[in-house]
């Protein structure tokens, strides 16, 4: 049976796609840790993001790539429908040639971790403008509205683009690219 070059063509591109896609995912690995599993109301949980090269080459990441700390987290509950709500705090200012300085060099089997705290609290901060009574997460400019106790998957994304503007104060340098997230944690958040 002939293929036709079209088809023979487009099969070659989409499968070279995902391979540069996997190639480039397979070379940051991200982890996600907490403290301990069972969190209340009024408690701050530690989120501990790690990012290590498990490529055979060096690395250039910006670990801290999200304009907003909630855009680190998929955040779902374990029972139910309703999804999370992500809040935003205005709009931000990114001064990426300040953030230029906090790239890092990773070296093969070399990592870095940072930490994101939240606090779980029944209502926004006054300055967010938003009154409602429910079940936060509050992180700096940022938040998260919980459908209620329960337990919570919650996952760490990085995302790393081509076109970063980060990327032109490299000075020829350029920043790893591709999508990872993290293993889940399993997080139990109770009155």
């Amino acid at each position: 049976m002939k293929i036709a070059p079209f088809l023979k063509n487009t099969f070659l591109t989409v499968l070279c796609v995902y391979l540069c896609i996997n190639t480039y995912a397979a070379d940051v690995r991200v982890s996600l840790k907490t403290p301990k599993l069972v969190y209340r109301m009024g408690d701050d949980i530690d989120f501990r993001v790690s990012y290590e090269n498990v490529s055979g080459r060096p690395l250039l990441l910006l670990p801290q790539a999200e304009s907003y700390p909630v855009d680190v987290f998929s955040i779902r509950k374990i029972k139910g429908v309703r999804k999370a709500e992500v809040i935003r705090l205005g709009e931000q200012a990114v001064d990426f040639e300040g953030l230029s300085g906090k790239v890092v060099s990773l070296q093969p089997r070399d990592f870095v971790s940072r930490s994101i705290k939240a606090e779980i609290r029944s209502s926004l901060p006054a300055f967010y403008g938003d009154n409602r009574a429910g079940l936060f997460l509050v992180f700096p400019a940022s938040a998260v509205r919980l459908p209620g106790f329960g337990t919570y998957e919650i996952r760490a994304n990085f995302h790393s683009s081509p076109n970063h503007p980060v990327n032109a104060y490299l000075k020829g340098r350029a920043l790893w690219r591709g999508d990872v997230k993290s293993g889940s944690v399993i997080l139990e958040i109770s009155e």
